[in-house]
């Protein structure tokens, strides 16, 4: 397993703080919150500390003792208990007719469809409207949700302008389609990780349940391949040299005092030129600009995440999006290629680090059970330095974020060997799942 140095800070504390600071109201910053007997949390009665002390004292703490799963489940508890509930009360109370109709759902996606989202004040949340048949495009309550997140909405800054309404009879799952004015043209920009990422919220689950059938079903459908290599060609291998750039950073600083992960059966990191060969041969602007966004982000000699609240976000790009992308790409990938049924799929786990152990459960990632702990984990801490370095930019206006040098030498490694070795990517019992 990953060995880290002991964090300056209890993680009972600082993880009461964390969720205190992200997500205001679901837990006190001054008692622990209270857990009952069915796991649910409870917020704690006490006066909270001012958000700049938090941000303050937050940044103190190193995050990688924290138990992944653990704290997985604590942030999922504060996705529901804060964004998933506001939603649900918001739709539910300006469209009631959401929660009797027939053919009419509506799902979160991206970091909210994932319940990974940082804090409930960090972005806006990001709906799919998804409708059974084309004719109920016409029908008014598309015009409510046009209402619901427009600049005078009733509900300012709570959803993101851009809904993504989806016709199950004539529409590409594969594809953004239409956008906030779905009379318009469809945006036929290839992105499957928004209907992939799709987690039901509020109205008709069967068609929600038909929603996730017909996305595995287009995935496989061959004639949809060509937007899927190009969703593989302008996002995934981009993201992917995001990280090979930073492992670049580890072999030109020599940055090799470092314990990297231990697994049972390690598989090597793929040399520069195995990448490049792999990945076809990027020209070297392209390459450059991937470097330099890289560095921009993480510089990982002096142990700095950056965060500008624009491009510049920390771990999300060179860190995040790799993990989540490689597994959507293998995902479809599996779909393609026959080798996982429409019943595993619809199992699928939302959140990344559920994801990556349930894919190795069912041996549809060649992974050991330590490197599964390991990959999870780097996740986390990932996501737990996002976290940080986001909410020091918004109170504190500070662009830097300090963490220990060796932890994210280790959380770079781990993330590395996962999303860059491509034998775990082939499935150990091809056509039985």
């Amino acid at each position: 397993m990953m060995n880290f140095p002991d964090s300056v800070h209890s993680q009972k504390e600082w993880l009461r703080d964390f969720l205190a600071l992200l997500y205001p109201g679901f837990a006190s910053s001054a008692e622990e919150p209270k857990v009952s007997s069915d796991g649910s949390f409870s917020p704690a009665a006490a006066v909270p500390k001012s958000k700049e002390e938090l941000a303050s004292k937050i940044a103190l703490f190193n995050p990688c003792e924290l138990n992944a799963l653990d704290f997985q489940k604590k942030i999922t508890q504060a996705n529901s208990e804060t964004t998933m509930c506001v939603v649900r009360e918001i739709l539910s109370n300006e469209i009631p007719e959401l929660t009797g109709i027939k053919g009419v759902v509506v799902s979160l996606t991206g970091s909210d469809g994932r319940t990974e989202k940082l804090s409930s004040e960090s972005s806006n949340v990001e709906l799919e409207i998804i409708l059974d048949r084309k004719e109920l495009l016409e029908s008014g309550i598309l015009e409510k949700f046009k209402q619901l997140v427009s600049s005078n909405s009733k509900h300012p800054n709570v959803f993101y302008p851009e809904i993504r309404v989806y016709s199950l009879d004539v529409d590409s799952l594969i594809h953004f389609n239409r956008n906030s004015d779905w009379t318009q043209k469809k945006n036929l920009l290839p992105f499957p990780t928004r209907a992939l990422d799709g987690l039901y919220v509020i109205g008709d689950p069967e068609t929600f349940h038909g929603f996730k059938k017909l996305l595995f079903s287009q995935i496989g459908n061959p004639s949809n391949q060509k937007p899927l290599e190009k969703f593989r060609n302008d996002r995934v291998r981009p993201t992917l040299n995001l990280l090979r750039a930073l492992v670049k950073q580890l072999a030109e600083d020599k940055l090799t005092g470092c314990e990297a992960p231990v697994a049972a059966e390690p598989a090597p990191i793929a040399t520069e030129a195995a990448v490049t060969a792999a990945a076809g041969a990027k020209d070297h602007a392209a390459e450059g600009e991937q470097e330099a966004q890289a560095m921009a982000d993480i510089d990982i000699a002096n142990g700095v995440l950056r965060y500008d609240g624009d491009r510049v976000k920390a771990t999300k790009y060179p860190l995040l999006r790799p993990v989540q992308y490689q597994l959507a790409q293998h995902v479809i990938r599996l779909i393609k290629n026959k080798k996982i049924r429409e019943d595993v799929f619809l199992q699928m786990p939302a959140t990344i680090v559920e994801r990556i152990e349930w894919l190795a459960q069912n041996k549809l990632i060649n992974i050991s059970s330590a490197q599964v702990q390991n990959v999870q984990k780097a996740y986390i801490i990932s996501l737990a330095w996002c976290g940080i370095a986001t909410k020091r930019f918004e109170v504190l206006h500070e662009t830097q974020t300090q963490v220990p040098v060796k932890d994210l030498q280790i959380v770079v490694k781990a993330i590395a060997e996962f999303c860059l070795t491509e034998s775990i990517f082939a499935p150990a019992n091809p056509g039985k799942h």
